[in-house]
């Protein structure tokens, strides 16, 4: 048996930059909207669109601020109700 090791054609990629920014589009209009919804709507695949949405939803600098500040609040929260 011969077995190629090469397929005859080149092998597809969902991940070009091409992709990558309509996801950002996507996301952009549709922040709620699921990894499903997005796959069908950008005709790839869900793999490929939660891999997507990693890259481009990267955490910003106001992000970290938030997420302490609401920790902090959350702490004075339980603290007042003799939660630690």
């Amino acid at each position: 048996m011969i077995v190629k090791k090469n397929p005859p054609c080149p092998t597809k990629t969902a991940r070009t930059a091409e992709n990558v920014e309509r996801m950002r589009q996507a996301l952009t209009r549709s922040p709620q909207r699921s990894a499903r919804r997005h796959a069908r709507e950008l005709n790839l695949s869900r793999e490929s669109v939660c891999i997507k949405m990693c890259i481009v939803e990267q955490l910003k600098p106001t992000d970290y601020e938030q997420r302490e500040d609401f920790a902090i609040r959350i702490q004075m929260l339980l603290g007042d109700y003799g939660v630690q």
